[in-house]
């Protein structure tokens, strides 16, 4: 039989970096090889005394476990060491490597920190007058190499008395078993485990309290080395005490000061515990088949800590006293099963009435699933059968669907149903994403109803659907109704499913439709309409075309190292995030997917008079608001097309929005909007029917820069772009370039000579702007 594993709640450590070991380091203390090493200490440094310490585990107070020497620095085992320049406690505390001062009569005092797999579980002390030469490598090398031998001594001792300990339990806990096997009344059983628990785990008094379940309290059931006779049958709540404290955290606990822990509330209990004096206790849970059933618990007179390896033993104990505790229940309930025999009949009877009723709800629902029934012939089938009001909810909880029958009081219920956020808060709804089954919920009196809940969630895979609902104001949701509402979930997932099929092949046909207007791709405006109408769109309003672009997308998956499932992700992201932008502001268009972009089409509204550009330019604005939290850093630029009167001038238009973002992006400009009107003397550019005659043009006023090397170049194009785009502002200019003034004239005297202009001439910074913009726009592919 195995004993569960314990881990022991300590009381919160001071504010120090010292890391306390297990109480198993400070209980050998005035060991043979420790106090050798000691010895070996002052012989080899030579030192007057030295000490090993450390710490209590409860705090940070060192311990001293050897020391010698004359005067000794300390008493063994004890807490008060000689010192006399600082005290023992702050500096164990921020100790990390060799500390050294000068005491009293120039009498040197030393410590280096005793290391056990890298945790500092101590120090070694010294003081005399060798060691007033600390500060030199050499005397460090020693002291650190005697920590060494020191720490590895003390560790060998550590685990020579800890498994020496551990074999001893094992035995005892061999002998409770053997004494356990026999089934004994309950008073015995307890006092054996609280001998046993007296004897191995050195304290001054042990009880165990058992659960009164209706009366929240505990009780203490059994008693060894109390003064006081008043002890037994004493009750606690729960809650309370150390005990209700165990008892409802379900862990082991320890206090080390019960009068002065903060934690520890006043309780029926304080006065006897004052009576007899406790101050440390260790308490653990009795847990049996998940219960608990009641805590064991040790104390001592004396403020001294139980370690990790005392509450392992204790739940060793307290899970044997469970067992007992178990066995007794059991054969409590193998008696009143045998007089529950006389209702055997009628339960068969109830259950044969469920299960009609569960095949009545499976065949009324089949047969709706087969019959392709829509979300509300479900939820109305699903509330007939039922008697209760039955909502259908978006993973949003928006309500999809609602159904209600029976009296008032269900029509009342429906209510609730129809506002779901009024009792799925986020915390249950966590709960229905991991448990994928349906859950019973308690009424709601805070939003004023007194009815009983059944959530479902519905799921494909994966993904949640959304959420099937029930509300009724008579009785909760037995395993029949709950069921019912599982196979319901099953046909709301393969509704939605279908639902969303239709859709997204509906979102295809109209992509299709968009991509063929964009391109010129159809017989005539009268069949292209046709068409349209066919997939319940019209065409016969005026449009704005507008197109997304995600800036530099290749630059920013380079520079962030985005894998190509991110990339897909955010785009699909950007098309979902454009549909939603459309539906919360009412509106309804044409969308399409285009490599890094997305195309969209909104007819412009025919009640109110609107203005095509601040309708567009809103539009695109709320569109680079809403995709900003989803494109992992990226940043959008939207290009706005002519108004679309007729199917004719789509082509057109979406002509003129790539020219607004070639243009913005030839520009260097990011994360903005532009129109097509906003090109101005670019659309003359872009009309040219000679691109070679403004290669010959731009190549005759910036030829000379671009004749002295890339490098070179490029570096005087850039600056010469940076000045003219700052008005001729030299300051501006070398602020933007990183540049001081006079390497800033410097270069421009450069451009000057190369070009043979003078930068001062209003004219020339005109042609020269319009010969950097073509240029780019060559270098781009623009024109």
């Amino acid at each position: 039989m195995h004993e569960p594993t314990a881990t022991m709640e300590q009381p919160a450590p001071s504010e120090t970096a010292w890391a306390p070991p297990t109480s198993d380091a400070t209980q050998d203390f005035e060991h043979p090889i420790l106090m050798l090493c000691a010895e070996k200490v002052v012989a080899l440094l030579p030192a007057r005394a030295a000490a090993l310490l450390v710490a209590n585990h409860a705090s940070a107070s060192p311990v001293c476990v050897a020391s010698a020497g004359d005067p000794p620095l300390a008493s063994l085992g004890g807490e008060d060491v000689r010192w006399h320049v600082a005290p023992p406690s702050p500096l164990l505390a921020t100790l990390d490597d060799i500390w050294w001062a000068q005491g009293p009569g120039q009498v040197a005092q030393v410590a280096v920190p005793l290391r056990i797999g890298g945790r500092t579980v101590g120090a070694l002390v010294a003081e005399g007058d060798a060691v007033g030469a600390a500060g030199s490598e050499r005397l460090k090398r020693r002291l650190r190499h005697l920590a060494d031998l020191c720490a590895a001594s003390f560790g060998l001792v550590t685990q020579s008395a800890r498994t020496a300990r551990n074999a001893q339990r094992a035995l005892a806990l061999e002998e409770i078993l053997r004494e356990l096997d026999v089934p004994l009344p309950l008073e015995r059983t307890l006092d054996t485990i609280l001998k046993r628990g007296l004897e191995l785990v050195p304290c001054d008094l042990a009880f165990i309290a058992l659960h009164d379940p209706e009366r929240a309290e505990l009780v203490i059931a059994a008693v060894l080395g109390a003064l006081h006779p008043r002890f037994r049958g004493a009750r606690v709540p729960v809650g309370e005490g150390l005990s209700g404290m165990v008892f409802a955290a379900r862990r082991p606990l320890h206090v080390l000061d019960y009068g002065s822990d903060a934690r520890v509330k006043d309780s029926k209990l304080r006065h006897l515990v004052d009576a007899e004096g406790l101050r440390s206790l260790l308490g653990v849970p009795i847990i049996a088949t998940q219960e608990t059933l009641g805590i064991l618990c040790v104390s001592r007179r004396r403020a001294t800590p139980f370690g990790e390896d005392d509450a392992r033993l204790l739940q060793g104990f307290a899970y044997h006293a469970g067992v007992a505790l178990e066995r007794l229940r059991l054969s409590e309930r193998e008696r009143q099963a045998i007089g529950a025999l006389a209702e055997a009949n009628q339960t068969l009877q109830r259950q044969y009435a469920l299960l009609e009723r569960m095949t009545t709800i499976h065949t009324r629902l089949t047969q709706v699933i087969l019959e392709g029934g829509s979300l509300e012939g479900i939820v109305r089938t699903l509330a007939e059968v039922l008697g209760c009001a039955v909502a259908v909810a978006a993973p949003s909880l928006q309500t999809l669907a609602h159904a209600a029958a029976g009296d008032a009081a269900a029509a009342e219920a429906m209510s609730v149903a129809k506002s779901v956020e009024a009792f799925l808060d986020p915390a249950v709804l966590d709960n229905l994403r991991q448990l994928r089954r349906v859950v019973s919920l308690p009424s709601a009196p805070e939003v004023g109803h007194e009815a009983f809940y059944a959530v479902a969630p519905i799921v494909a895979g994966e993904e949640l659907l959304g959420y099937l609902c029930a509300a009724c104001q008579k009785h909760s949701f037995g395993d029949p109704e709950l069921q019912a509402l599982a196979h319901g979930a099953a046909a709301a997932a393969l509704e939605l499913l279908r639902q969303r099929a239709r859709y997204e092949g509906q979102l295809h046909a109209q992509a299709d439709l968009l991509t063929d207007l964009i391109a010129g791709d159809y017989q005539s405006d009268g069949e292209v309409k046709h068409r349209a109408l066919g997939l319940g769109y019209g065409l016969d309003r005026r449009h704005v075309l507008l197109v997304v672009d995600v800036d530099a997308l290749s630059e920013h998956v380079r520079s962030r190292r985005v894998d190509e499932r991110s990339v897909q992700q955010l785009k699909q992201a950007l098309l979902a995030t454009v549909r939603q932008a459309l539906e919360d502001q009412g509106l309804r268009g044409l969308l399409l997917a285009r490599s890094d972009s997305v195309v969209l089409a909104v007819p412009l509204s025919e009640k109110r008079e609107v203005d095509p550009r601040q309708f567009a330019r809103g539009l695109a604005e709320c569109i680079q608001q809403a995709a900003a939290p989803r494109l992992l850093g990226a940043s959008l630029s939207v290009g706005i097309g002519r108004l679309c009167a007729k199917p004719a001038d789509f082509q057109q238009a979406y002509q003129d929005a790539q020219r607004a973002l070639s243009v913005a992006k030839a520009s260097g400009r990011r994360g903005c909007v532009l129109s097509y009107t906003d090109l101005r003397m670019y659309r003359a550019l872009f009309a040219a029917k000679d691109p070679a005659t403004l290669r010959g043009v731009t190549e005759e006023l910036l030829g000379p820069l671009l004749a002295v090397g890339k490098t070179k170049g490029d570096m005087l194009l850039q600056t010469l772009e940076a000045f003219l785009r700052h008005n001729g502002l030299l300051k501006a200019t070398a602020d933007a370039l990183h540049l001081h003034p006079h390497s800033l004239r410097y270069r421009l005297g450069r451009i000057e000579g190369l070009l043979g202009v003078d930068l001062a001439d209003a004219e020339t910074r005109l042609h020269l702007h319009l010969a950097l913009r073509v240029h780019r726009f060559l270098q781009s592919g623009t024109l």
